[in-house]
């Protein structure tokens, strides 16, 4: 649990620093989005360096000895017929090193992340299944919103998402491999065009950045560290950040 407690102080300094960064305010979010993520990943990857004591094998502790000196003297080793002879052998003896035995303590902890990460699954698992019930109740959307949605992503260099029409209160993307966009039937309005475009553009970008795929990865360092407020936190700004990098994309695609 050492690497834990050394994670947890470096990945606290990494978030203090980028903070900071964050109030100077001298950074894009593209940029603070990447610092957030990185804090995320120091927290999840276990230390890069391990220092450990040397420890001598029999020969070499042998060979040691015969070249250590005391007080000027050298110190040879003793030949092997003058050495005692006890008859037996270095090979007859079986010494099987046991594992050490988990802590009540240890097991405890195992056993609360295992349940805490099976909760965490099964609830993902849960909202996935009504997503796709959703999906496949949603209906085409009209032409000229496909029209729309295929322009502005020409523009963003995104996928072209499969567009469809849902009873939800705002517009979001998903799907890893195969993307896919669900509209709000009541954002239908064709006289609000240029701010239906700016939402489009909004929810293209995410595609363009790949956040739909960063959502797996944040999936699974969330089963690992679902007990860290750390993780929760960063994760947090991290989606603020990327909610910015997106304005500023559909900015850029409608002004």
């Amino acid at each position: 649990m050492d690497w834990v407690a050394a994670n947890t102080l470096a990945a606290v300094v990494l978030a203090l620093l980028v903070l900071l960064i964050g109030r100077l305010g001298t950074l894009s979010p593209q940029v603070m989005h990447l610092l957030w993520l990185g804090v995320l990943i120091k927290l999840a990857l276990p230390p890069l360096l391990f220092f450990e004591l040397p420890i001598l094998e029999p020969a070499a502790a042998a060979n040691f000895a015969a070249d250590s000196r005391v007080d000027g003297l050298r110190l040879d080793p003793l030949p092997a017929s003058s050495s005692p002879s006890l008859g037996i052998s270095a090979g007859s003896i079986g010494v099987e090193e046991s594992a050490p035995a988990w802590s009540g303590l240890e097991f405890s902890l195992l056993l609360v992340w295992t349940l805490g990460a099976g909760l965490l699954l099964a609830q993902q698992a849960r909202a996935l299944l009504s997503l796709r019930r959703r999906w496949r109740a949603a209906r085409g959307a009209p032409l000229w919103l496909q029209a729309e949605c295929s322009r502005l992503a020409i523009i963003l260099g995104a996928p072209v998402p499969e567009l469809r029409l849902a009873s939800i209160g705002s517009p979001f993307v998903w799907g890893t491999l195969r993307p896919r966009l669900l509209w709000p039937e009541q954002e239908l309005n064709r006289g609000e065009l240029p701010r239906l475009r700016a939402i489009l553009a909004h929810e293209l970008a995410h595609l363009r950045r790949g956040d739909q795929r960063l959502a797996a990865l944040e999936l699974l360092l969330a089963t690992a560290l679902w007990w860290h407020p750390l993780f929760w936190f960063a994760r947090g700004r991290m989606r603020e950040q990327a909610e910015l990098c997106c304005d500023a994309w559909a900015v850029w695609a409608v002004p």
